[in-house]
């Protein structure tokens, strides 16, 4: 990707040539080019990756194994509005709107949180969602291990940020725009412009733990919160340098060169690993992930950083009656660690 002003000869009237400066595309045009497109928080985003320190995210913070909190404030970006999803893409709401209707009211049957459907009663019970809520009651003191029983207690997590949500009470998630189906049809918009594929994050945020006198124990969640955690960064996986799309200071094309086509996007191989191609007499520019970090580091500038949203709060009804085989099987997949 060049990123200089590249200098042309064109031919005067008289017949000898003069020298006329034509600007070449810089990958740090895109954001003029999202600014356009009306991608207003994938502009944004970008920009900020722009005018960051240089610094490339360590896969110990991409994958989780490093707390967020941990990290310094310009590694980390905690405002993107959740609501966004829903205005910037017309394809998030309903995915969230789904999972919403299965956690509204739960009573002890429930892939994403409660038990599943066995043949078997040795078979495992607790979906992988309910042991991660156990982990998390867990280290919260909510859970005697000893006894292998519940205690009473109750949590209020309703004005912690997605990040302290992240740390203590988030216990499933779904994917957005992650499978090959999705990369393949999903339209080209603000959304997939800021974030590309990603995860939505739920967490108890009013829950408490009950054991009362002649009735089974349980947990109880009255609140959930969903929000955003996704990584701006141009790692490579696999040896592959990631295609992002042909651009100009303008536009941007898919693998095709027709956007209007999405579903086509990646199926021309040739397309996508030509350095350039040219539609409607305007030229778009190969863009991948190398693209991004050769500007850094030609400019000593590009910043990754960590995405979190606002916290999208749900009033729900979710009861998990818990017993003692219950934690008996939740101490042997998880070691009851605290």
């Amino acid at each position: 990707m060049t990123t200089n002003v590249e200098a042309a000869l064109t031919p005067p009237a008289d017949g000898e040539g003069h020298k006329v400066e034509v600007k070449a595309f810089r990958v740090s045009d895109i954001p003029d080019a999202m600014a356009l497109k009306g991608w207003t928080q994938a502009e944004q985003i970008m920009r900020r990756w722009f005018t960051g320190a240089p610094y490339v995210m360590t896969k110990a913070v991409k994958k989780g194994d490093k707390k967020a909190s941990e990290l310094p404030a310009e590694q980390v970006m905690t405002d993107l509005p959740f609501e966004w999803l829903f205005t910037g893409s017309a394809r998030v709401k309903p995915v969230v709107d789904d999972v919403v209707a299965k956690l509204k009211r739960v009573n002890n049957y429930n892939a994403l949180v409660g038990r599943v459907l066995t043949s078997s009663p040795i078979e495992k019970q607790l979906s992988n969602g309910l042991v991660q809520l156990m982990r998390r009651l867990s280290k919260l003191g909510a859970i005697d291990l000893e006894q292998g029983q519940l205690r009473n207690c109750y949590f209020d997590f309703s004005a912690k940020s997605a990040i302290e949500l992240d740390e203590c009470a988030q216990f499933n998630y779904l994917t957005v725009g992650t499978t090959p189906k999705e990369q393949a049809i999903d339209a080209m918009d603000d959304v997939y412009g800021a974030l590309g594929g990603f995860a939505i994050k739920i967490a108890a945020t009013s829950m408490w733990t009950v054991r009362e006198p002649g009735v089974p124990a349980k947990i109880v969640i009255d609140e959930i919160g969903l929000y955003v955690r996704d990584t701006y960064d141009f790692l490579n996986s696999g040896g592959e340098d990631q295609f992002l799309g042909y651009w100009n200071a303008t536009d941007v094309r898919d693998a095709t060169g027709v956007l209007a086509r999405p579903a086509q996007r990646y199926t021309d191989l040739k397309a996508s690993t030509s350095p350039r191609i040219e539609d409607q007499g305007k030229t778009f520019y190969r863009v991948t992930n190398d693209s991004f970090n050769q500007y850094r580091a030609l400019h000593n500038k590009g910043g990754d950083f960590l995405i979190f949203s606002t916290v999208h709060k749900v009033k729900v009804d979710i009861e998990i009656p818990i017993g003692k085989i219950d934690i008996a099987e939740f101490v042997d997949r998880s070691g009851g660690a605290k």
